[in-house]
């Protein structure tokens, strides 16, 4: 039961890791996009 516990905390742990990486990498992204409009707008005006 506790080797089982351990690793489904590890296998949780990675995913919440990789879950929080990728919101990462995805607000980058929009912030990213955000800019890049923001400067179009200002080109455009």
């Amino acid at each position: 039961m506790i080797p089982f516990l351990s690793e489904f905390l590890g296998l949780a742990a990675a995913a919440l890791a990789l879950g929080g990486s990728m919101a990462l990498v995805q607000n980058r992204r929009v912030c990213a996009t955000q800019n890049s409009d923001v400067t179009r707008d200002k080109g455009r005006r």
